[in-house]
């Protein structure tokens, strides 16, 4: 559980599931480059909420958050089909 994912996938999530390590933090299902968690981490992750820089894309069929001021892509789990009207 204190184990920190990094690098530009989300393997080491998928790894922990099965084990039942469900940790909640900001990298868990995050993708993000090592220049970019600097940079991050150098400036506590400022405005990282804010719209200007975050949209939701489509990968597939599961919605992405990306985040282009620190090249954050993280995974939603809400796919396509969810959010059809009925």
């Amino acid at each position: 559980m204190s184990f920190q994912p990094l690098g530009d996938n989300c393997e080491f999530g998928l790894v922990q599931r099965p084990f039942g390590a469900e940790p909640i933090d900001l990298l868990r299902w995050n993708a993000i480059g090592p220049e970019a968690l600097i940079c991050g981490l150098d400036c506590n992750f400022e405005d990282i909420e804010n719209p200007e820089s975050t949209e939701l894309d489509l990968d597939g069929e599961e919605f992405v958050l990306k985040d282009h001021r620190y090249g954050m892509a993280m995974h939603t789990f809400i796919r396509l089909h969810q959010c059809e009207a009925r």
